[in-house]
């Protein structure tokens, strides 16, 4: 459990459009550009034929789905988490931030 919050932590910061470190991509794109070299892309050239935009069409809704995805499993977490808390101290049990974090 603990794991996937971490994952999903991680992948929310690194990858979510607009959040936090996810504009590390723009930064590196910055430094190329101002270094007189091309923007570095993760879709390589040899696609050839047109197929690079369909591959980062691709790529962008598969990458919006999985954030999507880990999005919604980290609010349901946080839900779940947080009213197991509320129930186990509304009923005088011994250690329910532990036990909640865990179950």
């Amino acid at each position: 459990m603990i794991g996937l919050v971490l994952a999903t932590a991680f992948t929310l910061a690194f990858d979510a459009p607009g959040a936090g470190l996810g504009r590390g991509r723009c930064l590196l794109r910055r430094r190329a550009q101002a270094a007189g070299g091309p923007a570095p892309t993760p879709v390589p050239a040899a696609a050839g034929d047109g197929h690079d935009q369909r591959l980062r069409r691709v790529g962008r809704e598969v990458s919006r789905t999985v954030t999507g995805y880990l999005t919604g499993k980290l609010v349901i977490s946080v839900i779940c988490g947080t009213l197991t808390f509320v129930v186990l101290a509304l009923t005088g049990v011994p250690f329910a931030a532990v036990i909640a974090l865990t179950g």
